[in-house]
């Protein structure tokens, strides 16, 4: 670490400039939070009502609900700060603010213990007011980001500590020991984190003599053990099942060249501030031009960093967590580019990567390079401000796509009408059972939406009276059907939303048991088109089939609508088939590709093909209308 201090010998006067910045990040953070450009969601009321029940003592859940992979590490925390201020949203906001400030000023510190004070400078000068993304993943975190974020600065800090003691040839036992656990408590907490840590054990392992011993690697192995002791033992007693979870399956195919191109063009715009999160066709740039020139900008303001990695090791191990990361995060099954949530641990190696660039040209004395350097930089963090007040702001909610606004009108209207059970759909439901304290209890209508927790559930469905809590359009929908029914309900409005209450015995009884809500009669209606189903086929032959469904009625197809196959012929038989995997609007289309399996039996047979409202029946029962095809079954 350095030890220069000012000609007036006040150490104030040497982290000043610190403190200025420290000051300048703290007011942008408020000013995010208290101008909603930082959401609320279901996924971070989850990890909430988790530490709710920690508390409870109803038991430490080792993955977030409704997973096999997301540790919970963040939810144990939250318990803990809910135990000391209460339970409430500020809290949990609260708490990430705390670990979105220790992130940058870990940053902060990492730079300037290993690569001095003028690159630290210039690593908080761009972290003061950094790209959108990084206080928007943080500040939300959905239970694993910031902790990825900081797990990932951890890797960094510790290999580079026990680099240095390695160096000077000291025992660096005790940094593997809490390199390995911040290696293991990472894979717990998401496999996100191995691309970071992998790498700070293979730069480190792989460093000229003297290597880490034995004693140093059986330290780190310690570490490791314990820090994912949690996913070692649930995984040992589940059969490994973390293993088996979809979400760990790599992109391969078509799905990886998607990747790489939306890498490039939505991901790394997002991720250095020049675009706003999840932007689609309209990209919310910084500034016209944006999405090209910031990329470009970064990538000239690394070059002199990219010159000192081939003399310095420590370079070298930044820009191979940033390579990592990019790799890992084209590889991944589940990579949405325009909300790149794998690269938050990105910014721990390119703040510091930043500083060292700039650093070395005022250290070389190229005054003119330094001058443009600043310059540069300069234009990129007014490229990031630009971001952060373009950001979306959520205000409130006029659609069932997300919900992200605050939700005290309806939590009232909740109350005034005496709801205390509701249906809702995924990003209201977990919010407003952790909004309310537990006053009013919630859960997304299982087969639409997917529920997390089956105790909400079934505290739900056993209610004599639960509402039904919607947004556009699908209030219009389930309106319509009751309004078929002739029977009467109750309706009050709570802004965008729609609390049906009151509702028929019927209708609550077939809510319950079918998971799902029923639709009216002309949300049935479809057409078929683009049929490719193999005229004759072999006993018991399985074959690659498709179809083209179009929603032809007024209501949004949900997950819980699915394809249907049945051979009528010597013998009837009957597959299902799951839905496209995701909504289909009025109007819309989608392709469903199944595997058919012919009948055992040969002879002629007619294949119909329908669509099915999983719980309530299938759309040929009511009015829809049913492809037929007639197939050939034969040796």
């Amino acid at each position: 670490m350095e030890r220069e201090r000012p000609r007036d010998g006040s150490p104030f006067a040497v982290e000043a400039p610190f403190v200025t910045l420290g000051a300048v990040s703290a007011g942008l953070t408020g000013w995010l939070l208290a101008s909603s450009r930082i959401p609320r969601g279901a996924d971070q009321a989850v990890p909430a009502l988790m530490a709710r029940d920690i508390l409870a003592g109803k038991g430490h859940p080792v993955f977030y609900w409704g997973s096999t992979y997301g540790g919970s590490l963040e939810p144990h925390l939250l318990a803990g700060a809910f135990s000391i201020f209460g339970e409430s949203p500020a809290v949990y906001r609260g708490l990430l603010v705390v670990l979105y400030a220790v992130f940058l000023a870990g940053a902060v510190a990492l730079t300037r213990r290993f690569f001095g004070r003028e690159a630290a400078l210039v690593s908080a000068l761009f972290l003061a007011a950094p790209p959108f993304f990084l206080p928007y993943k943080v500040l939300t975190s959905d239970g694993a980001y910031a902790s990825v974020a900081l797990l990932g600065l951890a890797s960094l800090a510790l290999a580079l500590a026990a680099d240095e003691r390695l160096a000077a040839g000291r025992p660096a036992s005790g940094a593997c020991l809490l390199l390995g656990f911040a290696a293991g408590l990472g894979f717990w907490v998401t496999p996100v984190t191995l691309p970071v840590a992998g790498v700070a054990l293979l730069w480190l392992v792989g460093r000229r003599r003297p290597r880490p011993g034995a004693r140093a690697l059986a330290g780190y192995a310690l570490g490791a053990a314990v820090g994912a002791a949690p996913w070692l033992i649930w995984n040992a007693r589940h059969g490994w099942a973390s293993l088996r979870a979809p979400e760990m399956a790599p992109a391969a195919g078509a799905g990886l060249l998607a990747n790489a191109k939306g890498f490039f063009t939505e991901s790394l715009p997002v991720l250095l501030g020049a675009a706003r999160p999840h932007f689609t066709g309209d990209p919310h740039a910084s500034f016209p031009g944006a999405l090209v020139a910031v990329p470009l900008l970064v990538a000239v303001l690394l070059v002199p960093a990219l010159g000192l990695a081939r003399r310095d090791r420590r370079v070298r191990l930044l820009f191979g967590a940033l390579l990592a990361l990019a790799a890992a995060t084209v590889l991944s099954a589940r990579l949405t580019p325009s909300e790149p949530r794998y690269l938050v641990a990105a910014y721990a190696a390119l703040a510091p990567l930043l500083g060292i660039s700039l650093a070395s040209l005022f250290r070389g004395n190229r005054r003119s390079l330094a001058a443009a350097g600043l310059a540069a930089l300069g234009l990129l963090v007014a490229a990031q401000v630009s971001g952060a007040v373009k950001a979306y702001r959520h205000l409130g909610d006029a659609d069932d796509t997300q919900v992200s606004g605050p939700l005290e009108p309806l939590l009232a209207a909740l109350r005034t009408e005496g709801v205390t059970r509701a249906w809702a759909n995924y990003w209201t439901a977990y919010r407003v059972t952790f909004e309310s304290k537990g006053e009013i209890l919630a859960t997304p209508i299982p087969r639409e939406d997917g529920a997390r927790e089956a105790s909400l559930v079934e505290a739900v469905r056993a209610a004599p009276d639960p509402a039904v809590v919607l947004l556009p359009p699908r209030d219009a929908c389930f309106r319509r059907y009751l309004v078929e029914g002739g029977e009467p309900f109750v309706e009050r409005a709570a802004g965008a939303f729609a609390i049906f209450h009151a509702l028929p015995r019927a209708t609550v009884a077939l809510i319950g048991r079918a998971g799902t809500l029923p639709m009216p009669a002309a949300a049935y209606r479809v057409s078929w088109s683009g049929a490719s189903v193999p005229g004759r086929l072999a006993p018991g032959e399985t074959a690659r089939a498709s179809v083209r469904v179009t929603n032809e009625g007024p209501c949004t197809f949900m997950h819980s609508i699915r394809l249907l196959a049945s051979w009528t012929g010597p013998v009837s038989s009957a597959q299902a088939f799951a839905t496209p995997g995701r909504r289909v609007l009025p109007g819309e289309a989608a392709t469903l590709d199944f595997a058919l399996v012919a009948p055992a039996a040969p002879g002629a047979y007619v294949l119909a093909l329908d669509l099915e409202q999983q719980g309530i029946a299938p759309f040929g029962e009511k009015g829809g209308a049913v492809f037929r095809k007639s197939v050939d079954v034969a040796r």
